[in-house]
């Protein structure tokens, strides 16, 4: 079950990047706590609008895949 829905998320982020309010603002506002409205913004800032939708199932890794980061 998803917490939250993509188009609040992105409502919130847009509305975090676009106006002067602050995290503790739109928490207050949202009943959201700041430092997740801040991951999400930061997770914007780096991934864009897709960061913010919940993936459907989970990543896999091959296994030459995790040897190469150990070794890294």
């Amino acid at each position: 079950m998803v917490k939250y829905k993509p188009e609040l998320k992105a409502q919130i982020v847009h509305e975090y990047l676009s106006t002067v309010q602050s995290t503790n603002d739109l928490s207050e506002k949202y009943h959201i706590g700041s430092r997740q409205i801040s991951r999400w913004a930061q997770r914007y800032q780096l991934n864009g609008p897709d960061a913010l939708k919940q993936r459907r199932h989970k990543r896999i890794f091959t296994a030459d895949f995790k040897l190469h980061v150990i070794n890294y």
